[in-house]
Order: C-alpha cells, then structure tokens, then sequence
C-alpha cells in the first residue's frame, strides 16, 4: 500500500541512482569498518585510524566544490575516480596509500552531490521533495550494510575483496550513466538578475544544512556513550540501529506524505521543533529504557526529513556545491563540539545541549528565510 505511491516510473527512472547512493554509502564507511581489522598491531591504531578519516573526509568536501557544468559528467568521472581509487588502494601500502584515499574521498564527494543534484533537476517540482528522501534513506541503509557484508568476505583477503568490489560496482556504475540517455530537467535556477540576492540565498541554505547535518550526525555520533554512562539500568541498548531505524521510519514517511506535493514552508520548522523536544525529554527526563529508546527513536525521524528537504531547493540553485560542503562540514563540526565542551566541562548532557542549541538556531533561521522568501516575492510582485 505504501509504494503504490510510487509509480512505476519513478522507480525505473531512479532505481540507478538510489543503487548508486546504497554503495556510496558502503564506500563511505569502508575504511572505517575496514581498517581495524586489518590492523595487526594497536601501537599506533587510532592515530592511523583517525589520519585515514580525516583524509577521506577531507576528499569528500572538495569533490562538490568543483564546479561541472553538467551534473551527469560529472556523476561519470566521480565514479571513475572512485573506481581506480579503490584498485590502487589494493595495491598501494604506507604514505602512499593516504593520496589514493584522498582521491577515493574527492570521488565519493562529486558522486554523492552529483546523484542528489540529477535526481533533482530530473523530477518535476511535485515530485523532488519525495524523490529526494527516497534517495537519502539509500545511503544509511548501504552504510549499515557494511559491517556485515565485511563478516561474509574471507579474512585473509578482506581488505583486497572489499575494495575490488567497489571498485567493479562504481565501474559498472560509470559505463551505466556514460551510456545512459539523459532525462529532461525540471525548473533549473536561471542566471537571476541580483547576483547579491541569490548568493545571499545560497550562503543562507548552507548554513541551514550545516546545521541539520550537524544536530543529525551529533546525535547519531553521542548516543552509544549516552547509553553507556546515562542508562539508569545499566542496559546497553543498540541505539545506533534505533537512530538509523528512526532516520529511515522519518524519511519514508516524509516520502510517502509529500508525494506529489511541493515541499510545505513550514515543515523544516515543524521538524526542527519535534526535533528540539524530543531532545530536551532525553537530557531531561530520568533515563530509563523506554524513555531512552522513545526519545532517541521519535528525535531521529523528527530530523531525518531535514537535509533532504532543503536539498529539494538546493539541487536547483547555482553554486549548489557549497551546501553539499556545508553539510558535509556540519557533521564534523557538531560532533566535535559536544566532545569539547563534555571534555571540558565534565557533562555529556551538558556537551549534547550544543545540539538543542543548534536546534533553536536552525528554526530561526528557517524562519527567517521563510520571511526574507515573503518580502522578496513581494517586491517582485509590487
């Protein structure tokens, strides 16, 4: 009853790309799953670990920066690249193995912004909001797929097979999208008369996905150590999976309600505000496990239609690379400023206050470009 939706169309127009996102999500988090089980020895192992991170994430941020003129060339040399990363990184051992990561990253990053912007431009206004959360419940369902898909490879060539893998998937993916017929493209931002008033607009969308990426990944990064030095009776829950289950119960539902529907004014706020509740009943209230588990499951779906929604007005925008970049920094950013200020102050409910305050920032915000929306239409009405 669900799907039915989703028509028949929309699926085999854009099942290669929400293929495409399922692996770029298990490209992502690759290294992370991938490297302490190749480590044979802990002297050193975070260090390394850490460095390898930051270098991918680092090729991550740039990838959307470039500026392509057509999205699809530049989906054809983001797989590319990430292909003959992910071969060399068979091969290539010591200092040389953290340029290859690089590219691997700056790969990933062209890829991931490139398949958001097509899947974009190629849906009619009615239909981009639900077409964008269907694409973005794709890339934690591959990012979970990960860890268990690293068990079933045989141990001693884990790390070869893994990479060969995604090395033929993002191949086929490139010969796919070379030889792939393109789509015609929906209400793509003209050359606009104010270049001030569209790049205030620009910078003013990257800071609301700078902080919805933010207050999202902060959550999903601290809830584990909440569990573990909150939960009143000592039980570690698996709320990674109740976070991710949430994220995708929030985006599937935020697809299915806005199907042929553009995407409301008022619903980042309405999420944001969920958002700032559910969190404020988690630092709050005493924790036990349903108040926990209830707290962290409704927070994450209240969030998860978020990011997606402002890309449903980003994919159109000229210069919409600095958004991917700004959300792609927002889930550093936050996370690490909570593990300062609980480092800091002694407080991981303290530290997670940051995200509720993040909360309330972003509700201003998307307030405030709802009314500089008003009176800029007024004006060219008047």
């Amino acid at each position: 009853m669900i799907l039915s939706k989703f028509t028949h169309r929309s699926w085999t127009q854009f099942l290669p790309f929400y293929v495409l996102f399922f692996a770029t999500g298990i490209a992502t988090v690759l290294d992370a799953n991938l490297l302490p089980i190749l480590t044979t020895s802990p002297d050193g192992a975070d260090l390394r670990l850490a460095t390898a991170l930051a270098v991918q994430f680092g090729g991550q941020l740039l990838g959307p920066l470039m500026p392509w003129r057509k999205p699809s060339v530049a989906l054809t040399v983001g797989c590319a690249l990430t292909a003959v990363s992910a071969l060399l990184m068979m091969m290539v051992e010591g200092r040389g193995f953290y340029p290859v990561l690089a590219c691997y990253g700056f790969g990933l990053g062209i890829t991931m912004a490139s398949t958001n912007v097509l899947v974009g431009i190629e849906s009619d206004a009615a239909l981009r909001t639900s077409r964008m959360e269907l694409l973005n419940i794709f890339w934690p369902l591959g990012a979970a797929f990960c860890s268990p898909l690293l068990m079933v490879l045989p141990l001693s060539h884990t790390g070869s097979l893994a990479y060969a893998l995604v090395a033929g998937v993002f191949l086929l993916a490139m010969l796919f999208f070379l030889c792939r017929r393109a789509a015609p493209t929906f209400d793509v931002e003209p050359q606009g008369k104010s270049r001030l008033r569209a790049g205030v607009r620009l910078l003013f969308v990257a800071l609301l996905a700078l902080l919805a990426i933010g207050i999202e990944s902060g959550l999903a990064s601290w809830l584990p150590m909440f569990n573990q030095r909150y939960l009143a009776s000592n039980k570690l829950l698996p709320l990674s999976t109740v976070f991710w289950v949430g994220s995708i119960t929030g985006r599937l539902a935020a697809a299915y309600f806005l199907h042929g529907k553009k995407t409301p004014t008022w619903m980042v706020r309405l999420c944001v505000l969920a958002y700032g509740l559910f969190l404020a009943m988690l630092l709050l209230l005493p924790a036990t496990v349903p108040i926990v588990v209830f707290c962290s499951f409704m927070a994450s779906a209240a969030v998860a239609p978020v990011y997606p929604a402002l890309l449903t007005e980003a994919v159109t925008m000229r210069g919409n690379g600095l958004i991917f970049c700004a959300g792609g920094f927002g889930s550093a950013l936050l996370p690490w400023l909570v593990g300062v200020f609980s480092a800091r102050y002694h407080s991981l409910r303290g530290g997670m206050s940051l995200l509720f305050a993040g909360a309330v920032l972003m509700f201003c915000g998307a307030y405030l470009e709802q009314s500089r929306r008003r009176s800029f239409s007024a004006e060219e009405n008047s």
